[in-house]
């Protein structure tokens, strides 16, 4: 999908409730895509700096993650309560869709948390920048969020 074709969704949503659950990745600079949404449509949740995590959590490989996941479902509750509260639409601007990819998290909870007729979730993947040299023991791949988040959403909801 291009960004035009994302105007065309973003406007009907902005006019009315659509039926559905709507999910998108952003794969651009995050200042476009709020040039698209606009301010009042637009609610921003940074997954690196707006969640807060016991600092007594399980250590292991799925203890994390899931604490991650408790913490999305209150703020995701909270966001949908609010949007519910005053019947109006909302599009929940995912920042920090990393955190996703790197502790594999599905998008369930955004699911059955959030999404509905009046609200949409658009995941940010910024565009890489110019690399710098990383030493051999780091392993990175500019692209693995969006192709992580890729194979959670449908092809066409990819916005380029």
């Amino acid at each position: 999908m291009n960004a035009e074709e994302f105007k065309k969704v973003v406007s009907e949503l902005k006019e009315r409730p659509v039926p559905g659950k709507h999910v998108y990745v952003w794969n651009g600079d995050e200042n476009a895509l709020f040039e698209i949404v606009g301010k009042g449509l637009a609610r921003e949740f940074d997954l690196a700096k707006d969640i807060q995590v016991d600092g007594s959590y399980d250590h292991s490989e799925t203890g994390f993650p899931r604490l991650i996941e408790k913490a999305f479902e209150r703020r995701l509750f909270e966001f949908y309560s609010e949007v519910s509260d005053l019947k109006k639409q909302q599009i929940l601007i995912v920042s920090s869709s990393s955190i996703l990819a790197r502790y594999k998290m599905g998008l369930t909870v955004f699911y059955d948390y959030y999404l509905g007729d009046r609200t949409m979730v658009v995941f940010v993947v910024p565009k890489p920048q110019v690399l710098a040299n990383f030493p051999d023991y780091v392993r990175y791949d500019p692209d693995e969020t969006l192709k992580y988040l890729g194979n959670l959403v449908q092809p066409e909801n990819i916005v380029e």
